[in-house]
């Protein structure tokens, strides 16, 4: 201990930690951890190791009160039950941060550094720690802190740290972890006739048109839109053998039903239903611990725009708008029988607004009017009084669509409209909104040529020289959002409403206030980046409920 002290405070500490297995989030965690190794910032050549009973409440007071740098650090956090009063660092987000489709393993990146890496020690993959003699796992502790402490100062050298707006809100996301949601098991049980029921008529329907088998098998479902004369492409792992797999993915599908496929329509909606039914319904009571609490794992470092995702208990699956997704949101709720949340109003199309200096779109926001009643009324020619529900979905099909990169073909499925349809309105709203198309279409040639695009706080898209850049919009302003989320989480946890998690542009808070909620989301956006975004006000709107379900 007396060693660690030497060390001057202001230097951080590079750790890892070697556990029997992956559960390791909450207090109930099934797993835990061995061993815990952690070595100063830039001195590769010591690594101090401890093991689980010698890792004392003083050794974990002490590395609590440094800043900390690690791989993957949310995992290290919980396993090591750090809760943690300086600043942490993850060098994976910053890999990611520098390219959202970079590889991100350590091992992969020693390689990529020239270095050697101890392999993974088998009986550790399969949690077997205490099949591993200690001085095994032990070099394999120290490689690890190694490498991690060379790719971090590596990173620190050029100036790439990647330590923006996503790095600052890794402890909020670990502690939200560590707290779970709470589940309501009786209320899942009361949904789950009416789940099967709208299972039961998507399946009624795949049966009129023929299909009987196994949706969750490619080849049963390719099989028979193939007899019904469907084009499909085969897979890329069989292109150029003897041997034909067809693709039936959610991306193929989507294609044929913009051509009207009812076949192609079908699948997917009996799909997207089953799964609701089967990520919830049928497997979330297993997932509850004895506490009555799930434990969803948010994943900061794995889409290609930066937004988070989920694993576990995946939250972002439950349809906001949806029947059956409103009622499951009321499966869960806060530690005290409620929860504040609260959604920013709109906040892609007002990035895009900021971005490209369309006059026109921000003088909508400015106004306070609707984005998508303006929209309809300009674009579908319309009047205010005679707009309807339809009329308003339509537009805010083509406003997100457009940010897309969606074409007449595609929208056309979204309006349920023919496509000369679909291609009139297209050509109006570009007309409306022409700064907004020659920003666009500015983004999608500098992507073209540079094969890169960043987002306002600097995260990388990096495009292969295989793909296409139709996607450059979208991840310059959804990730642009996402950055703004993250601001906003970190600012919430800063004035004490007790974040509980995010999906989407919403934060669920343990807090009565959702109107305090809200001012603080608003500042946090309108606040993060002011010299980029500054011309365009954000705005978060939300409510108290005791339940995830806004009251009707």
């Amino acid at each position: 201990m007396d060693k660690l002290l030497d060390v001057p405070e202001d230097i951080p500490w590079v750790f890892d930690t070697e556990t029997d297995g992956l559960d390791v989030i909450g207090p109930l965690a099934q797993n835990r951890m061995y061993y815990f190794g952690a070595a100063p910032l830039n001195n590769i050549g010591v690594c101090y190791i401890w093991t689980i009973s010698s890792f004392t409440p003083k050794v974990k007071a002490f590395f609590e009160s440094r800043t900390l740098i690690a791989h993957n650090i949310k995992f290290d956090i919980h396993a090591a039950k750090l809760e943690p009063k300086c600043d942490i660092y993850d060098t994976m987000l910053m890999v990611y941060h520098g390219d959202t489709l970079a590889f991100k393993s350590l091992d992969v990146l020693a390689r990529t550094l020239g270095l050697g890496k101890i392999p993974t020690p088998p009986e550790l993959k399969e949690g077997k720690i205490m099949q591993v003699l200690p001085e095994i796992v032990c070099g394999y502790l120290a490689d690890d802190v190694a490498v991690t402490n060379i790719l971090a100062n590596k990173m620190i050298y050029r100036g790439d740290t990647g330590w923006g707006v996503q790095q600052q809100a890794v402890k909020v996301f670990a502690k939200a972890e560590h707290e779970g949601v709470v589940f309501l098991p009786a209320r899942l049980a009361q949904i789950k006739p009416e789940v099967e029921s709208y299972l039961a008529n998507s399946l009624a329907t795949l049966e009129r048109l023929g299909f009987t088998g196994n949706l969750g098998s490619p080849l049963q479902v390719s099989t028979w839109l193939l007899d019904r004369g469907v084009k499909l492409p085969p897979t890329e792992q069989t292109k150029g053998t003897d041997i034909i797999r067809y693709s039936t993915n959610k991306l193929v599908l989507e294609k044929l039903a913009w051509d009207g496929c009812e076949e192609a329509i079908a699948i997917m909606e009996a799909r997207k239903k089953l799964k609701l039914k089967q990520a919830f319904c049928d497997s979330l009571p297993s997932k509850m611990k004895a506490n009555g609490r799930v434990y969803p794992q948010i994943h900061l470092a794995t889409t290609k725009t930066g937004r988070q995702s989920y694993r576990g208990v995946n939250l972002q699956q439950v349809p906001k708008h949806d029947p059956i997704g409103k009622q499951l949101r009321s499966c869960f709720t806060g530690p005290r029988g409620y929860l504040s949340v609260s959604d920013y109003s709109q906040v892609e199309m007002r990035v895009a607004a900021a971005l490209s200096g369309d006059e026109t779109l921000l003088e909508i926001f400015d106004s306070g009017r609707d984005l998508h009643s303006e929209v309809a009324c300009a674009v579908l020619g319309v009047s205010r009084e005679t707009l309807d529900v339809e009329q308003r979905f339509s537009a805010k099909a083509i406003n997100f669509g457009i940010l897309n990169g969606m074409g007449a073909k595609r929208l056309s499925h979204s309006l349920r409209s023919d496509v000369t349809t679909a291609q009139r309105w297209l050509d109006a709203y570009l007309k409306r909104f022409h700064k907004l198309a020659a920003w666009m279409q500015q983004t999608w040639d500098e992507a073209e040529v540079y094969r890169i695009t960043r987002t306002l706080s600097g995260r990388t898209r990096i495009f292969r020289k295989e793909e296409g850049v139709r996607s450059a919009v979208s991840v310059k302003v959804q990730g642009t959002a996402a950055d703004l989320l993250y601001v906003a989480a970190v600012a919430v946890d800063e004035a004490g409403l007790n974040f509980v998690f995010s999906v989407h542009d919403e934060i669920a808070v343990d807090h009565r206030d959702h109107r305090l909620l809200s001012e603080v989301m608003e500042h946090a956006a309108n606040n993060a980046f002011p010299k980029q975004l500054g011309t365009v006000r954000f705005k978060s709107e939300g409510y108290c409920s005791p339940t995830w379900q806004e009251p009707k």
